[in-house]
């Protein structure tokens, strides 16, 4: 008697077609599917007609395949997917791919809310910013494809190179560059304003990195090594300081903090280290520019200078709490569209998005940001021998977090004012590039774990 095995429908459709394109086709539909939400809504505000919709729908799926094939194709004979192979238990590989596709489509996601944001904040003016937010944020999506191809070791190989050249161009910035709102942070090429603070945060967590990984101590207590570090962390630091920039001064300071901690320096160090602080404290004190002593003396009574210092946050707590629960409307913000809101679209555009969406739609960037954060840290988590890679991961996704926080914070009234984009939404060019190279450098790290 003949007996035949019983197939379900998935292990039939596995037989007839190749088990790689299948894998490759469902992988690129889930990586695409965003896109056509994205296309789908970006239409509708155009005001296009129901064929284009569909047109641009679909041409966001096909770009989202492609641009799957392109970057994690490579990985698929990698993946095992439960139904296209007889070890159910190998899901690991499923799990990071889905990981990252999340992580790329969460980046979109909040490039988009700051798509949104940018063109509120400019309608009924000059378009100049809108196109050019525009420009950048398909840039730094090119630039975010283009880095995560690289290979760790062309980081790993050229860290400190990069370190000397952002010294470079940060010495020039602080004593040469362009002067603009009495800051002196900016270098000028041809129409274009370059910050080097902003890419320094990302040379700086490269060169910290490399020297962890070549420089592995053998006694927790031998902490001489750690002169040649806390110098590559000074440096840059009392540079910006001096532009003046105290809120990126700070966060590499934050940063450089955590990759000191994850590198595997012990808990005494940092108590000496916040012993330290307290001491020099009254010295920086002495060394802020007399706007920013005001900045930090308004947070605890704005209102003693409703017109002067404590305006900016007077106004963003005003437009934040008028959005109530649901918010008053995209495009129908009073405080930011009669423009008692100051600079809206950069530091705090965080304060219109409270306004026009209200709390629902702070609570959601809130959560995007936090899931993107969440994620990030569990690709970086599975670096556990490898230092040099973990520390550039947790480094990036700490800058991203903390200036994300610190923006969020002043807007609210609970920090003082230092001049904080708010990561991929807010306008800026040397920001925003410089979020997307450091995604893309942390999907690179992703794309090499297992070829290494």
């Amino acid at each position: 008697m003949i007996e035949f095995k019983k197939q379900s429908f998935s292990e039939m459709f596995a037989i007839y077609f190749d088990k790689r394109m299948l894998k490759i086709l469902l992988l690129g539909a889930i990586s695409g599917f965003p896109w056509v939400l994205i296309g789908s809504s970006l239409s509708l505000w155009l005001k296009e007609d129901g064929l284009s919709r569909s047109t641009i729908g679909w041409a966001g799926l096909i770009f989202g395949v492609y641009a799957f094939n392109y970057l994690w194709a490579p990985l698929v004979d990698r993946i095992q997917i439960p139904f296209l192979t007889k070890k159910i238990g190998h899901r690991r590989g499923w799990i990071v791919l889905m990981q990252i596709t999340i992580l790329i489509s969460l980046i979109f996601f909040l490039s988009f809310v700051g798509f949104v944001m940018i063109y509120s904040a400019t309608i009924g003016e000059e378009n100049t910013i809108f196109i050019s937010h525009i420009y950048k944020i398909i840039f730094g999506l090119f630039l975010m494809i283009i880095v995560s191809t690289l290979d760790v070791d062309f980081w790993k190989r050229n860290a400190y190179l990069f370190y000397f050249l952002g010294l470079i161009l940060l010495v020039w910035a602080s004593f040469y560059g362009y002067l603009g709102k009495g800051a002196r942070r900016w270098i000028s090429i041809n129409g274009f304003n370059l910050q080097p603070s902003e890419i320094m945060k990302i040379f700086l967590i490269l060169a910290l990195a490399k020297f962890f990984d070549e420089k592995k101590f053998q006694e927790p207590r031998d902490y001489f090594f750690l002169i040649l570090p806390i110098t590559l962390v000074l440096i840059p630091f009392f540079l910006i300081l001096i532009q003046p920039d105290l809120g990126t001064a700070m966060l590499i300071l934050f940063v450089s903090i955590v990759i000191f901690f994850i590198s595997g320096i012990t808990w005494k160090f940092f108590t000496l280290f916040g012993f330290i602080s307290l001491i020099i404290t009254p010295y920086l004190w002495g060394g802020l520019k007399d706007y920013q002593k005001q900045r930090i003396l308004t947070l605890f009574n704005p209102e003693n200078d409703p017109l002067g210092s404590g305006y900016h946050i007077i106004q963003s707590q005003i437009a934040i709490g008028s959005g109530g629960t649901f918010g008053k409307g995209w495009l129908k913000g009073t405080q930011s569209h009669l423009d008692f809101l100051p600079v809206k679209h950069t530091d705090f555009i965080f304060s219109m998005l409270g306004e026009e969406f209200g709390f629902i739609g702070t609570l959601s960037v809130i959560g995007l940001i936090c899931v993107i954060t969440y994620v990030a840290y569990n690709i970086t988590g599975r670096f556990v021998h490898d230092i040099f890679c973990r520390a550039v991961g947790c480094g990036i996704i700490t800058n991203f977090f903390f200036a994300s926080f610190i923006n969020m914070s002043m807007v609210i009234g609970i920090l003082p004012i230092v001049g904080l984009p708010l990561p991929l939404v807010s306008y800026g060019g040397s920001s925003m590039i410089t979020y997307f190279i450091g995604f893309g450098i942390l999907l690179s790290l992703d794309r090499n774990l297992k070829s290494r």
